[in-house]
């Protein structure tokens, strides 16, 4: 009896031991993982030119976070196709510049959406007519989320921090901002806010901490403070710029400061398209060299150009496009039925 209870003892003990060292090796070796970030995030900033756009992707779903201007209607849209999107879970103006909302617009008529924010101030131009024009053909609402609300695209977390104030002289101060975060790893994008809207987000302790900060206003030197790069410390800084452009984007002054506090910088006027994927541990950062597959003027799948101011739409090889300002055009890919639809008038010339 004494033998029995013995060994029994030692084998509970052998057990233990054994148990113990299985969940050591597991532990080391990853076999039970509880880590809730199973995918990859993937951030395309892609190349519009002097303007913005970017696109978050995990596991199917996608958020479109501006769209460019006039010029860059058709990259935008194509680039969207090519990677396979259907249908956009959120899209986000930021503001109404038109080199931020132009490319939305026609986003809104090509592809399914879901839902649509937007800031809550009104401007008087054509582009944000066509804006809310969009908004009634597809009976769609847009909505400004509230500072600190967060909006969850699959398992990544998108929170508002900005605008933070209701009394801005810059229009530009009312930008939609949103910190990105993915498991450990985060990214900033503000629009075009300046220093006066970074200033009420650090006023306000928001957490603006980011690996990845967008370079707000394109470089402007009136944005990305020093102050506010030291609160964001982005491990990289990513420039939406087009090559050669009239404002001298991005200013000096905002280079000088991003090198101040370590940031290795991207441009997209340099390099092209630049996506930036994360697995919520690590990033890696892709770029196509600015060779863009997409040629707007060799594309195809223009059927139509609307011109915003008349509200007359054209074939493309209308000669009263050559003569149209390129701020009123609008390049739609679609029907005859859907521009009916929106309000719009065919051309009697070209009969399209």
């Amino acid at each position: 009896m004494f033998k029995r209870i013995r060994i029994s003892r030692i084998a509970k003990f052998v057990f233990i031991l054994a148990v113990i060292a299985v969940g050591l090796f597991a532990y080391k070796f990853g076999v039970f993982d509880n880590s809730p970030k199973k995918g990859t995030l993937t951030v395309h900033f892609i190349d519009v030119g002097q303007g913005h756009a970017t696109l978050l992707e995990i596991h199917n779903h996608y958020a479109l976070i501006d769209g460019g201007d006039a010029d860059s209607v058709i990259i935008l849209t194509e680039y969207l196709e090519h990677i396979g999107v259907e249908k956009l879970d959120y899209v986000i103006a930021t503001h109404y510049d038109t080199d931020h909302l132009y490319g939305i617009v026609n986003i809104m008529y090509r592809f399914d959406v879901g839902e649509i924010l937007a800031p809550e101030y009104k401007v008087n131009t054509k582009i944000y007519r066509s804006f809310r024009n969009a908004l009634k053909a597809i009976d769609k609402t847009s909505r400004q989320p509230k500072i600190g609300e967060v909006i969850e695209l699959y398992d990544a977390k998108l929170t508002c921090v900005s605008p933070v104030g209701d009394e801005y002289k810059d229009e530009n101060d009312y930008s939609i901002g949103f910190r990105i975060e993915y498991g450990e790893k985060s990214f900033l994008i503000c629009g075009d806010a300046t220093r006066y809207s970074e200033e009420d987000m650090l006023s306000n302790d928001i957490n603006i901490d980011s690996d990845v900060y967008l370079v707000s206003h394109h470089g402007s030197s009136t944005s990305s403070t020093k102050k506010f790069l030291e609160a964001v410390t982005p491990a990289i800084s990513v420039i939406s710029v087009g090559a050669d452009n009239e404002y001298g984007h991005p200013t000096k002054k905002v280079m000088k400061r991003l090198k101040a506090v370590d940031s290795k910088i991207y441009r997209t006027d340099k390099l092209g398209n630049i996506i930036i994927s994360t697995n919520g541990n690590n990033l890696n950062v892709k770029c196509d060299n600015n060779k863009n597959v997409f040629d707007a003027s060799e594309s195809k799948k223009v059927n139509y150009v609307v011109n915003m101011n008349s509200g007359i739409y054209h074939n493309k090889k209308c000669d009263s496009v050559a003569d149209m300002s390129k701020y009123n055009k609008l390049y739609f890919y679609g029907t005859k039925e859907e521009l009916n639809k929106m309000g719009y008038k065919s051309c009697k010339k070209c009969n399209p």
